[in-house]
């Protein structure tokens, strides 16, 4: 599946993916920390470099939408918004958009997950946890 990426003028050059990581179908895909760790999930150093360089815009609070975008000083941005993550085999439902952070620690059984939101923050969550995925391109 084609994944397009957009550039908010950070200062390291690096490009959020638009959305979750789909199947071919467009469905979002929940992987767990190892099945993540595969691919370019961002590091913690990536995502503070989004929360402060980007104008965070809440969307309006309902049960129906709880999302929101990171707008780039060149006027681009990304919009993502909540879901769901499967825990213990039992699909929960976030508060806000959630997905892994690269995690170099050794010998532990929680890794970071990001929450996105106007007041963003990480948090350790269970690795065998499955959440939503969002890539980062790094500039070559």
């Amino acid at each position: 599946m084609m994944i397009d990426f957009v550039d908010l003028a950070l200062p390291s050059g690096t490009k959020w993916a638009i959305d979750y990581l789909k199947d071919e179908e467009g469905n979002i895909l929940y992987l767990s920390y190892n099945e993540a760790a595969k691919l370019n999930i961002p590091t913690k150093e990536q995502f503070y470099e989004l929360t402060d360089n980007c104008r965070i815009i809440q969307d309006k609070f309902t049960d129906e939408n709880r999302g929101c975008s990171f707008l780039g000083t060149n006027g681009d941005y990304v919009h993502y918004h909540e879901d769901y993550y499967i825990e213990a085999g039992k699909k929960m439902r976030a508060f806000f958009p959630e997905s892994w952070l690269k995690d170099d620690e050794e010998d532990c059984s929680e890794k970071m997950v990001a929450h996105f939101f106007e007041e963003s923050y990480i948090s350790h969550e269970y690795m065998g946890s499955k959440y939503p995925v969002i890539l980062v391109r790094i500039p070559k």
